[in-house]
């Protein structure tokens, strides 16, 4: 991942570098000489609107906290299988850093692909294990004591599970533009392969935006209020030192309690090639993204 941000950065940087090189000679870039120029397809249904470059690069930082539903968990400790828990609740915490790539194939649809990594940590709160945890020792009595134990540490303490990963994903959006007003419909796909065993997140997001174009001085940008729709579905497999010698291997499934929340964004036109974001989430999940692209 440190690599695939050191190249990033490097045509970041030579993009920028090539900008004031122009500018110093005072030149200006026919844009019918672009090699990107064959895209987007279909540029006469665009009408008279000023399209961006069709390719972009760009990093993003996302961050996000909400609750999520405990479908299943299912432990086992001390060759004992079969004990299952329930929660009332399980706050979720990610961070996710990705490298972006994408491409306007038309003038009204942009399509994308995503690598980065995750980091995450989910916390259980109101856990009760079943008493049959207790009722298959057999008659040990020093093994129920360390059972009991074990329910009565989990009871009180919860289930933390901190994870990392690497996260893929792809993406379409659908765009309409009327003056300077404009509507987006934004879907992807995200998985994160993480670090504790065979453990997954799958994420199935629908986003739709409503903007207004506009000037700031020198400086074009757009604000748009809107939604996001949010399907994960999260697969945690593995094994976590509960104490000296005791170890509780577990199989959790989640899901997000609230499908829906608010946005709110902007973004800011650097320049032809440069453009920065950033939108922020409400409601009961709360979420700030951040991302700079450059267009080329």
């Amino acid at each position: 991942m440190e690599k695939t941000i050191s190249l990033f950065l490097a045509i970041l940087t030579l993009g920028f570098a090539q900008q004031i090189f122009a500018q110093d000679n005072k030149t200006d870039t026919d844009e019918s000489e672009r090699w990107s120029d064959f895209l987007p397809l279909g540029k006469g249904l665009s009408g008279d609107v000023d399209l961006p470059l069709p390719f972009g690069i760009g990093i993003t930082g996302y961050w996000q906290e909400q609750d999520l539903k405990p479908k299943s968990i299912g432990l086992a400790t001390l060759g004992i299988t079969g004990i299952s828990a329930q929660a009332a609740n399980v706050e979720s915490e990610v961070d996710n850093y990705n490298v972006r790539l994408d491409a306007w194939l038309l003038p009204f649809l942009n399509v994308y692909g995503v690598v980065g990594k995750i980091e995450g940590e989910n916390k259980a709160s109101g856990v009760t294990v079943t008493d049959s945890w207790t009722g298959n020792t057999g008659g040990n009595l020093i093994l129920e004591a360390t059972l009991s134990g074990i329910q009565a540490g989990i009871q009180s303490s919860g289930f933390p599970l901190d994870y990392d990963g690497d996260v893929y994903g792809i993406g379409a959006i659908l765009a309409y533009q009327w003056g300077k007003y404009w509507g987006t419909i934004d879907y992807n796909f995200t998985q994160a392969d993480l670090d504790i065993s065979t453990s997954e997140i799958d994420t199935h997001t629908i986003t739709p935006r409503i903007g207004r174009s506009g000037s700031l001085g020198n400086v074009k940008g757009s604000l748009w209020i809107g939604a996001m729709h949010q399907a994960v579905d999260e697969n945690h497999n593995g094994t976590i030192n509960f104490a000296p010698g005791v170890d509780i291997e577990y199989k959790v499934l989640n899901e997000q309690e609230d499908e829906w929340n608010f946005l709110l964004g902007g973004t800011a036109e650097l320049s032809k090639q440069w453009n920065a974001s950033i939108e922020g989430g409400f409601g009961d999940r709360k979420q700030v993204m951040g991302n700079l692209t450059f267009r080329f």
